[in-house]
């Protein structure tokens, strides 16, 4: 009898810990009610950290999400089949499960490949690689709970509310970073190549002046020509436009202006006071069109993603 009774009171308190729905529109929204939120908020923060230099933000905003994936997640586990089924809550978890892993792997490794990502382009290309991966990960999962939340829906004859499909806006995130991403990586590798020269001229090594000015050159062309096959993004050229100016600018400095440097820096034995006035003009406007040119693509950029976004 006591075995009965100890029996009956386990099966009491689980059912106490398990909610139950005989109404499969109360069971839907129990359901997507722990979902939405999580994946509007996930949203949001592959727009915070694509475009924010404040690192602490965006890992308070990642730690924040994971947090509330965890609750969520345990708010479903407690929600009892419906009718014997748990294809949508098992979706669910499965997408809640997606989302967790972007966030504590794949986000955390771009954070931390962030770091470094300025000293080389392939640190760049590494960091912004990962980036992707993290977005695209998250791409997925959107898609699949609208998928299983309908499946579930015309089954049991719901009508769903119109709303915003939130793994077209995904999608639409995705496209608008991946087109400023290539193209801030093409900009990315010449500034990276004129920044070698920048030192070699700082250091007065004329070998490494000239070995730097040939490759920006080589680089800087290529880049124009890689911007010439891509076109506007949805009739929007002002960013492609802004980044052609500023690799144009490295490729004139290469062909033009480091040229004269280098002559000037040949004859150093024997330089005059207008040799000197020469090399510290043409420095002097080469760093005043470059900030200039910078500051215009940044500008461009925030508007680009601003636009879009």
């Amino acid at each position: 009898m006591r075995n009965i009774l100890y029996l009956l009171l386990v099966v009491f308190i689980q059912a106490g810990y398990s909610q139950q729905y005989d109404n499969a529109a109360d069971y839907y929204n129990a359901i997507s009610k722990q979902i939405n939120g999580i994946a509007q908020k996930s949203v949001n923060y592959s727009v915070l950290s694509a475009n924010s230099d404040n690192e602490n933000e965006v890992r308070a905003s990642r730690i924040d999400l994971i947090k509330q994936i965890n609750l969520s997640k345990k708010n479903i586990e407690d929600i009892s089949p419906y009718k014997g089924s748990s294809k949508l809550k098992n979706e669910v978890l499965d997408v809640l499960s997606i989302y967790k892993d972007a966030f504590i792997t794949d986000y955390e490794n771009a954070s931390k490949l962030k770091q470094g990502s300025s000293e080389s382009f392939e640190a760049m290309e590494a960091y912004l690689k990962n980036l992707e991966k993290a977005e695209n990960k998250l791409g997925r999962a959107s898609e699949q709970m609208p998928k299983a939340q309908r499946q579930f829906a015309e089954k049991h004859n719901l009508m769903l509310q119109s709303e915003t499909d939130l793994s077209q806006k995904m999608k639409s995130i995705s496209a608008v970073n991946q087109y400023s991403r290539h193209l801030f990586l093409i900009y990315f590798k010449v500034g990276k190549q004129n920044s070698y020269y920048v030192e070699a001229l700082q250091n007065k090594d004329a070998k490494n002046m000239e070995k730097n000015r040939h490759e920006l050159r080589l680089q800087s062309d290529g880049a124009i020509k890689e911007l010439k096959k891509i076109g506007a993004f949805e009739k929007d050229k002002k960013y492609l436009a802004a980044t052609n100016d500023l690799v144009k600018h490295y490729f004139d400095l290469a062909t033009g202006d480091y040229v004269t440097l280098k002559d000037i820096m040949e004859n150093h034995t024997s330089l005059t006071q207008k040799d000197v006035d020469t090399f510290t003009k043409v420095v002097n406007k080469a760093n005043a069109n470059q900030q200039d040119l910078i500051e215009k693509y940044q500008k461009a950029n925030k508007e680009f993603l601003r636009k879009h976004i």
